[in-house]
């Protein structure tokens, strides 16, 4: 039986054209969830708000 899985992503236009992956979850996130994520183009962390009503 295969589980249903969510896949985040970050949703930021990036200029070197990568999709980086944020977390895979079981269940969807309900709320919007505020993340740290190293961003490999800006060499830092950026901020990103991932769930609620928006699409993984």
């Amino acid at each position: 039986m295969k589980k249903l899985t969510y896949t985040y992503r970050c949703p930021i236009k990036c200029p070197i054209g990568k999709r980086c992956f944020i977390i895979k979850v079981t269940e969807e996130l309900k709320k919007p969830l505020t993340v740290l994520q190293k961003c490999p183009n800006r060499k830092a962390d950026i901020q990103i708000v991932i769930g609620g009503s928006s699409p993984p």
